[in-house]
């Protein structure tokens, strides 16, 4: 299957090809602006589920959005060729997923305006990643988890001792649950969909990394993808300072009501339409250790505040927008805020 969509400035497309049993997979998906001196980018991936583990190629080029300035937003292109292997495993009970795989990848990173941290390079990377999680299927349960957890981490590292032009080591460890305590045994739907939520994330890294690439804090104003803007930077509510940072600690904890399952606002047999509505409550916590260009190895940041939420299908493709208000723990006022949440992008991700 396929697709090709015009638009004022751009034109879209991608396609799947696979035999009947899924066992290969060819994909790919481009945009290219009708101006030549704009970059094309798109992605090309070949799966290769015959095998024992599984074998994906892929080829991307891309334009990473990679921050704000006070005048300007800062761009990379990305020139990336990645070949992963993935061991699938096998469970009799049900709802629950296991992930383990590896990848080594090249990477030509370069800017595509002027920013001072950047660097450019061209490198090799090592790459694994293991998760386990569970996820109990209920009505919006994918974007709105009323029993779940999960565990992960993932290791990317390169040496120069072996041609990879780079040396580092970084580390990231995830956790999290979502709990609905009331489920099973409340009449109201608003009840039984209110849910207590805590997602906890540790990072490190040793050695000579992309600064672009490290983890750190971005500006809240942006498109994210999974709740993880453009490379590791994490998102943190109500602040607008940028630093990078060699250690990093979040902590967001949440109270999430669910409004709405189902506003029944449909356009185009589902291409446009907005669904459940939730309001949540939250309290954010993230310490930053051996920051880069600061007067100090550590900050630390406590927030708290509130959110609308509203899931939109827009051509098919899933998003969350969410509308919120941040204070600080002496509840002064930090900031609005309004984002853009598209899990969709997940799936054109590879190990990072």
């Amino acid at each position: 299957m396929g697709f090709a969509l015009p638009t004022y400035s751009f034109a879209t497309g991608g396609f799947i090809l696979s035999e009947a049993l899924g066992k290969h997979i060819l994909g790919g998906f481009a945009v290219v602006p009708y101006d030549r001196n704009d970059r094309a980018w798109g992605f090309v991936m070949y799966e290769n589920k015959t095998l024992s583990p599984t074998l994906d190629l892929t080829y991307m080029r891309d334009q990473w959005f990679s921050g704000l300035g006070k005048d300007k937003v800062y761009y990379q292109n990305v020139d990336q060729v990645t070949g992963k292997i993935s061991f699938p495993f096998n469970f009799t009970r049900p709802f629950y997923t296991f992930k383990l795989n590896m990848d080594i990848s090249y990477s030509d990173v370069k800017n595509a305006n002027d920013n001072p941290i950047f660097d450019n390079k061209g490198y090799a990377s090592f790459g694994a990643m293991t998760g386990y999680g569970y996820n109990l299927p209920w009505k919006n349960a994918a974007l709105h988890p009323v029993r779940a957890w999960n565990a992960d981490y993932v290791l990317q590292m390169a040496s120069k001792a072996i041609g990879m032009n780079t040396d580092f080591n970084q580390h990231a460890f995830s956790a999290g649950f979502a709990y609905a305590p009331w489920l099973f045994s409340m009449n109201s739907e608003i009840i039984r969909s209110m849910t207590l939520k805590n997602q906890t994330n540790y990072e490190l890294v040793n050695g000579d990394q992309l600064q672009q690439f490290l983890p750190g804090v971005n500006k809240y104003d942006i498109v994210q993808s999974n709740n993880k803007p453009a490379f590791k930077r994490y998102f943190m509510r109500g602040y607008e300072e940028n630093y990078l940072c060699k250690k990093i600690l979040n902590v967001q904890n949440e109270v999430n009501l669910k409004l709405m399952d189902d506003m029944k606002l449909n356009a185009v047999n589902d291409m446009l339409s907005v669904h459940f509505v939730e309001f949540s409550l939250w309290f954010d916590h993230t310490e930053l250790h051996n920051v880069l260009y600061s007067n100090t190895t550590k900050r630390t940041y406590n927030a708290n505040g509130f959110e609308f939420r509203t899931e939109t299908n827009f051509l098919f493709v899933p998003a969350i927008l969410k509308y919120g208000i941040a204070y600080d723990m002496s509840f002064d006022k930090l900031s609005d805020y309004f984002l853009i949440e598209i899990p969709f992008l997940q799936m054109m991700q590879t190990v990072q």
